[in-house]
């Protein structure tokens, strides 16, 4: 028997980060790798393309990637990919995940149990790449020219509006200020209120 549900920082709608993960590479913060080790392996992990930004949930005029030739929203990441030398990867997302979106339509009431959705904010997120070739990009990240943007309307890793998405079906949305996609898990304020709500009868 569940009594409560309690997602945290959870990217419903995808991340901008995931972008750069797939078309740089993302070391994780981890300050002496460089940004594109891992960027051959995270190509090809399909959970980074689960992770792209979901069409339904971002304005169609929010640019994610900025090139010269052409701007990319969160409804054009299939075209995104084809244009940055990574058709597989386009297949894969139109084929296969881009059909799994039926659950963005939920409401509150329909997930048939209680559920507490814990968001974090105000923490200095990536909001757009750009970039003057986006096959250059791919071909060679580490001599390529690219720009990342931030904004403070995430956690760190995912971006506010990803976050919020939750308050179309949730019972109940909770804000953490200033604290970070994975500062979420050791907070204390974020313990008491999990404990909290699970020890409510």
């Amino acid at each position: 028997f569940v009594a409560t549900f309690i997602p945290m920082s959870v990217p419903w709608a995808g991340a901008q980060r995931s972008t750069q993960a797939i078309l740089i590479g993302d070391n994780g913060n981890v300050p002496f790798l460089p940004m594109n080790y891992f960027g051959g392996l995270q190509r090809t992990c399909t959970s980074g393309l689960w992770l792209l930004p979901r069409k339904a949930f971002w304005d169609a005029d929010y640019v994610m990637v900025e090139t010269p030739e052409k701007n990319y929203t969160g409804s054009m990441m299939g075209e995104l990919l084809e244009d940055s030398g990574l058709p597989g990867q386009a297949s894969i997302y139109r084929k296969e995940i881009q059909q799994l979106d039926g659950w963005t339509n939920m409401r509150k009431g329909e997930l048939g149990v209680n559920m507490l959705c814990l968001i974090s904010t105000n923490v200095r997120t990536m909001s757009r790449l750009v970039t003057p070739s986006l096959l250059d990009l791919t071909r060679d990240p580490l001599t390529a020219p690219y720009t990342l943007e931030y904004s403070m309307d995430g956690d760190g890793i995912v971006n506010s509006r990803s976050m919020r998405v939750c308050e179309n079906f949730a019972d109940e949305v909770l804000e953490f200020e200033g604290v970070g996609h994975r500062g979420i898990l050791s907070s204390k304020e974020v313990i008491r209120t999990v404990a909290n709500a699970a020890t409510v009868q």
